[in-house]
């Protein structure tokens, strides 16, 4: 799905509720979900450095997604998916969506409700929806299940679902088919 197409979704359900997103502030030196097919982390891609920081000031801090709204949102991402591999992968690793509270790493400390809606148990990570933080235009993020709890790096962020599942360790069980 493209980018447009979830800012459309989000934008929609903002639409019920009145509401837009803005970010301001920011650090980055934190844990992050290490890329499929590198044994290190990776470093933050740099780009939209003054769009990415920070912590939300958006009006969904009183106004939270529900698991309705994200698994609808999980619907429209794998009815996009142009690999049928990736959108089986999805399915295979899809659980009910979880909302946890995760600290955002960047400026001063906050806490962002991240929708889990994908989960790697052999690799201890997990793909999350957040329209706060990286969100809306990298909603979808790479996280731990368990030790490191907070949102990452801008690095492990995705404007699709698919991406985050083709960049995820659960990838390497497609082999050549991503």
């Amino acid at each position: 799905m493209a980018a447009g197409s979830v800012s459309k979704a989000v934008g929609d359900y903002l639409s019920t509720k009145g509401g837009i997103l803005t970010f301001v502030g920011g650090v980055r030196d934190r844990w992050v979900v290490t890329r499929r097919g590198r044994g290190k982390t990776v470093c933050a891609r740099g780009a939209y450095w003054a769009l990415l920081r920070g912590p939300s000031t958006s009006p969904l801090d009183g106004m939270e997604l529900n698991a309705s709204a994200v698994a609808a949102l999980v619907d429209a991402q794998l009815a996009a998916m142009g690999n049928s591999a990736v959108a089986g992968l999805t399915r295979r690793l899809r659980v009910s969506p979880r909302r946890e509270m995760r600290p955002w790493d960047y400026g001063e400390p906050h806490r962002y409700p991240c929708w889990i809606v994908l989960e790697h148990p052999p690799s201890n990570t997990a793909i999350a929806y957040c329209a706060h933080g990286f969100g809306p235009l990298s909603p979808w993020g790479l996280l731990w299940l368990s030790d490191h709890l907070s949102m990452g790096q801008d690095s492990g962020w995705f404007a699709s679902l698919e991406e985050a599942v083709r960049d995820s360790q659960a990838a390497d069980e497609l082999g050549h088919a991503v």
